[in-house]
């Protein structure tokens, strides 16, 4: 009945989705870049109230006229350029050993001392909630790569830590909370990354491309908890995750700081304005 009552709560917050997908407008700046002339006037005009009619007319007026590619080429704009593809390379890295311990972790909660399953549950929500809060505080003055760093690393240790603590229930759950706790906070700004990362032309994509990578991750997490949750005191599994991030998480020094650089629309801005970072393979 709970399993039943669930699925169908579930159901309306989908339903919800998808009427307000129909309400939403697209990003003109978006329609522009991809060379959506018709639908962007459109939505520009939408947006704008009655009195500014005169002013989006003039901006219409004024528009650069820059030939787009096709958009099917986006995916071999990205192979061709070696700085685009090695920055998502790194990034899919990153994002597969952050995604593991993000959806694995929670999964994991069952085979630890603690005890108290729906207790363990309330704290990694908590741990969760206040990393959101946490985030939204601090991003601003935020270096990306090297909190982004950072907090794989303490992830990783915390995680692997913890087979060093079976049976002490309390320290148990807290090195997992402070990594579950450093993984929420990771997991955002790495989408922020990949944003600063990619012009407007590839962004999409990009991002698409390292959010599968984290939801590649989080296919692996129950096989990993199932594999090893029921070892070592159910400490082993996270171990594996604390390694996965770790590990994943180096690959971040491949990637150029973006933390106050403003967003470029287009390959030959950003070559433009990272000129000398790009040829140095970042």
């Amino acid at each position: 009945m709970v399993a039943e009552n669930l699925v169908t709560e579930t159901s309306f917050s989908c339903s919800d989705s998808f009427v307000l997908y129909f309400s939403a407008d697209e990003s003109p700046r978006w329609l522009f870049i991809n060379g959506r002339r018709k639908e962007f006037a459109e939505t520009l005009r939408s947006m704008s109230s009655q009195k500014n009619i005169n002013l989006t007319e003039r901006f219409f007026e004024n528009c650069v006229r820059k030939n787009i590619d096709d958009d099917r080429r986006i995916y071999s704009i990205l192979l061709e350029k070696k700085w685009a593809l090695r920055r998502l390379a790194a990034l899919v890295v990153v994002g597969f050993g952050v995604g593991m311990a993000f959806y694995g972790m929670p999964l994991g909660l069952g085979s630890l001392s603690f005890g108290n399953l729906y207790l363990s549950v309330a704290l990694n929500a908590a741990s969760e909630l206040s990393a959101e809060v946490l985030l939204f505080i601090v991003i601003g003055k935020l270096k990306r790569r090297g909190s982004l760093l950072g907090l794989c690393l303490l992830s990783g240790v915390c995680g692997s830590a913890s087979v060093f603590a079976v049976g002490l229930k309390g320290v148990e759950m807290g090195l997992e909370m402070v990594s579950f706790f450093s993984v929420c906070i990771a997991f955002n700004v790495l989408l922020i990354y990949v944003v600063e990362l990619f012009p407007t032309r590839v962004r999409n994509t990009a991002m698409s491309v390292v959010r599968g990578s984290t939801l590649v991750g989080g296919l692996v997490g129950p096989i990993v908890v199932g594999v090893a949750g029921g070892k070592n005191g159910g400490s082993l599994a996270y171990s594996v995750f604390g390694a996965a991030i770790a590990v994943c998480g180096f690959t971040v020094v491949l990637l150029p700081e973006t933390k106050g650089k403003t967003l470029c629309d287009y390959m030959e801005e950003e070559e433009a304005r990272d000129g000398e970072a790009i040829s140095n393979g970042v």
